[in-house]
């Protein structure tokens, strides 16, 4: 098993590490000294989970009223710990749910992923931005303040139910 190497102190002298872990995360021993004198010192680093969403946007084509609408969120995984499971929450700008449900998507420890959710719009489109929220599903975020991105509908002011093609003749 390999990995980068990280530097853990500045202290020209550690004489000794040891890590022990288990599931809740692991403590970290450091023995630091010369010949008159040595010092141990303890660091527990527990694990953690926190969600983020970076970004989200929809697929513009699919922005139809009583249809499915393409949405698209950027979530990063902050936290020491790979999410087993996200729960998905989206909310129109009268913060009425339109969409609520666990995603089966598994984010490693430091890395970002897209999860794309197919929402249906109701037939009457009255709001203009959307919220998507994402929590680790049965763990507890560390920090939720950054667990919900929102977007602005560009909807149409103008539709064309029917179109009527005419030719003009020229008259001489």
């Amino acid at each position: 098993m390999g990995g980068e190497k990280v530097q853990l102190t500045d202290v020209k002298m550690l004489n000794h590490f040891s890590a022990v872990m288990d599931e809740r995360g692991f403590d970290l021993f450091l023995t630091v000294g010369n010949e008159d004198y040595n010092s141990t010192q303890h660091i527990r680093v527990d694990n953690f989970t926190d969600i983020s969403v970076m970004y989200v946007d929809y697929e513009k084509n699919s922005l139809m009223p009583g249809k499915p609408l393409s949405i698209y969120a950027k979530v990063k995984n902050n936290g020491l710990i790979t999410t087993d499971g996200l729960y998905v929450k989206v909310k129109d700008s009268n913060d009425n749910v339109l969409f609520e449900k666990k995603v089966a998507s598994s984010i490693a420890s430091g890395a970002a992923d897209y999860i794309i959710i197919d929402c249906v719009l109701p037939e009457t489109v009255d709001f203009s931005t959307l919220s998507v929220s994402v929590e680790p599903d049965g763990q507890k975020d560390s920090n939720d303040l950054d667990n919900s991105a929102e977007c602005s509908l560009c909807l149409k002011d103008l539709s064309i139910e029917n179109i009527l093609a005419i030719k003009k003749h020229a008259v001489e």
